[in-house]
């Protein structure tokens, strides 16, 4: 299912909001999170909500100024959209991910969805810091907050997955269509009126 909005009730249905058991929980999450009889904790959809609509915010942004928006998520089936896995050195893997001599640019912003491990998780953020490259992780309640922005959600739901990467996908569509949008402005200008564009 592809989804164009995102709403309270979607993360629930999606699972998103299911965190891990309370004696897991990074205290640093604690602000975050409601505790359910069972002591199986749940993300407050508000705090999500907002962090995610920032990142949202700012893919766009940044696709629609050109720049590159490079997603990490191991459980990827799009391989145009996002890599699985973080190769040691950053600058090296966005060459390795390129292909191509004319298209390496260093990466504008990074999304940090999915990780095969902890020790990955922690090899990103030392490069994103190192290189002062702006982050988006999404982290689970067992984690600590890192990044620029940081989101607060289930990583393992697969339906979690699938929201995120389709509201990705269309925040850096919609940059896109933005710059497209600007462009023709600048070579039509006077379109819609009598008089023709010049040549």
């Amino acid at each position: 299912m592809k989804y164009t909005k995102v709403t309270p009730e979607v993360l629930i249905k999606t699972l998103a909001i299911i965190g891990t058991n309370l004696d897991q929980v990074d205290k640093r999450n604690l602000v975050s999170i409601n505790t359910s009889p069972s002591k199986v904790t749940l993300i407050n959809t508000s705090h999500t909500l907002k962090e995610l609509k920032k990142a949202l915010g700012t893919v766009t942004n940044i696709s629609s100024k050109q720049g590159r928006v490079t997603i990490i998520n191991c459980l990827s089936k799009d391989s145009k959209l996002s890599i699985k896995h973080w190769p040691t050195g950053l600058v090296s893997n966005f060459k390795q991910v390129a292909g191509q001599d004319e298209d390496r640019r260093f990466p504008s912003l990074a999304i940090i969805l999915n990780t095969k491990s902890h020790k990955e998780l922690k090899l990103a953020e030392k490069e994103l810091n190192n290189c002062q490259v702006p982050s988006v992780f999404f982290h689970d309640t067992s984690q600590k907050p890192r990044g620029t922005i940081s989101i607060l959600t289930n990583t393992k739901s697969m339906g979690a997955q699938n929201l995120f990467t389709s509201l990705l996908q269309r925040a850096i569509n919609v940059g896109i269509l933005k710059k497209t949008t600007k462009l023709s402005y600048k070579i039509f200008p006077r379109l819609g009126s009598n008089q023709w564009p010049r040549t």
